[in-house]
């Protein structure tokens, strides 16, 4: 199971692979938050839209 931080910015939205703490670091630097947390069976390639929807 893949999983994945969803983090929301002023006019923007982000998923990134939880994983990968420096990028979440870096975004959050720039003042984005972290809007969910989602468990996928998609790999991040995969359509965002479909891994926020929950359609897995």
């Amino acid at each position: 199971m893949n999983k994945y931080v969803v983090m929301t910015g002023r006019d923007d939205v982000v998923v990134l692979n939880a994983d990968d703490s420096k990028s979440v670091k870096a975004y959050i630097a720039k003042g984005y938050g972290i809007t969910n947390r989602i468990k996928s069976k998609h790999p991040l390639e995969m359509s965002v839209a479909k891994i926020i929807s929950g359609d897995n």
